[in-house]
């Protein structure tokens, strides 16, 4: 502000400057114009003074031909000063004459009488009136220059801090904020600017914050209660192993329930391991060209004897050559976990299929027969340790679907699940599938 307003009051002064220059410049050349007609006209007219303090006609050797009247001062040029005038119109600035107390600027021009005499027309006018205006001026801005800095900083400071409020009631409000208690915003101002999109903003970030604490805290809570259930069985049938006098069947039994127990709790924490790396986007994948014909054969027959033992069958079909680039051990997982699911939850045959869908995209799907999923836990299918409450809910972590999907979407396929109708629509079981595309972006 202070550089703002010196470089204004610079050009102020200079354009008055330039201004009263200009004026004392065309009165002079009006003066001189003057003189001249009135010698050219009448030889013996007097120069009549018009408010200008001097006016004189030269000859070319210097004597005074015309003079205003009182004027005993002599030349007002010297001999160089009269020879520069004789060639052309001089202009001498802020020269002290005698008579005058203040500092004059002269105007001197040849020109030649009637009867071609030649002369030299010299006047004269008092720098007093501009040189008072520009001091004025220069006190006025030596006085009301800080006094206007002042002014204007002043204004400036209280319209920044009324600006800038909001910002302050923002951070103020972003000191207490914390991740104990939720739903916490920043205030926003009424008016319709950047800081109050910063604030909407920021509360957006704050509200994802909240959404992501809250799904960490029941991710823990979740597996916490997972986990509490096979220690508590396994801390109790080691118990039961431990007294005395237990028979060999019982001391088996309490031992095969352990090992069940035992292989529960591996399954979770590595279900919990691949939710973990999913949630920080480092799901390592090794993808390979796979034969979806092989990867189904495969599949089944690690299943085909838990089939046969509940009484069930098992069906694959797969379309011949039709390769896929995935990661093996993670694709026969999240197939895996869809067999697991249509074993303990559905009832008659299970078929495997796999196709291709659309061009690029090849569909895997594992269907069965039962009473199907409720439709309002359709959508909430996928979700991390979620289940309905019907008998699919036996058993299980409420992690297998939620696996299936994160392996399809690292592999930049996708995952569902719909129930199948008969025509009177009741439900006749489930479709359960993923996407997985051809060939690796």
């Amino acid at each position: 502000m202070a550089v703002l307003i010196g470089s204004a009051g610079v050009f102020l002064r200079w354009d008055v400057s330039r201004n009263l220059d200009e004026v004392v410049n065309q009165n002079l050349q009006a003066r001189v114009a003057d003189v001249r007609s009135l010698i050219s006209s009448d030889e013996r007219a007097q120069l009549t003074s018009r408010g200008e303090s001097l006016a004189q006609v030269l000859t070319p050797k210097g004597v005074i031909y015309r003079g205003t009247p009182g004027d005993t001062s002599g030349s007002l040029l010297t001999p160089a000063q009269l020879a520069a005038a004789g060639r052309g119109p001089l202009v001498v600035d802020r020269v002290r004459v005698p008579d005058e107390e203040q500092l004059v600027r002269l105007l001197a021009e040849p020109f030649r009488a009637r009867d071609g005499t030649a002369f030299v027309a010299v006047v004269g006018l008092s720098l007093e009136i501009p040189d008072d205006t520009l001091n004025n001026l220069n006190l006025l801005l030596l006085l009301g220059g800080p006094v206007g800095l002042l002014i204007a900083s002043g204004a400036g400071y209280l319209l920044a801090s009324a600006a800038l409020r909001p910002v302050e009631a923002m951070r103020t409000r972003a000191t207490r904020i914390s991740g104990v208690q939720a739903g916490e915003r920043l205030p926003v101002p009424p008016a319709r600017d950047e800081v109050r999109r910063l604030g909407e903003t920021l509360n957006e970030m704050l509200a994802r914050i909240d959404r992501t604490l809250e799904r960490e805290r029941a991710f823990v809570s979740d597996a916490s209660h997972e986990l509490r259930t096979p220690l508590a069985i396994l801390k109790s049938e080691l118990e039961v192993a431990g007294r005395p006098m237990r028979t060999t069947g019982e001391m088996r039994q309490a031992i095969a329930s352990a090992t069940e127990e035992t292989d529960r709790l591996v399954q979770l924490a590595e279900q919990l391991l691949v939710i973990a790396r999913l949630e920080d986007g480092k799901l390592p994948l090794r993808r390979t060209p796979l034969d979806t014909a092989a990867i189904l054969t495969r599949i089944a027959d690690r299943f085909t004897n838990r089939f046969r033992s509940a009484g069930r069958e098992l069906h694959i079909a797969a379309s011949p050559g039709l390769m896929i680039d995935a990661d093996e051990l993670r694709l026969e997982q999240a197939i895996g976990n869809l067999l697991e699911n249509a074993l303990r939850h559905a009832d008659g045959t299970v078929n495997l299929t796999a196709e291709a869908s659309a061009p690029g995209i090849v569909w895997i799907s594992v269907r069965d027969h039962g009473n199907g999923i409720p439709p309002a836990f359709l959508p909430e299918a996928f979700e991390r340790f979620s289940r309905a409450d019907t008998a699919r809910t036996r058993g299980g972590s409420g992690l297998g679907l939620a696996i299936v999907q994160a392996i399809a979407q690292a592999h930049d396929g996708n995952a569902g699940i719909e129930n199948r109708l008969a025509n009177d629509g009741t439900i006749m079981g489930t479709d359960a599938w993923i996407e997985i595309p051809t060939t690796s972006p």
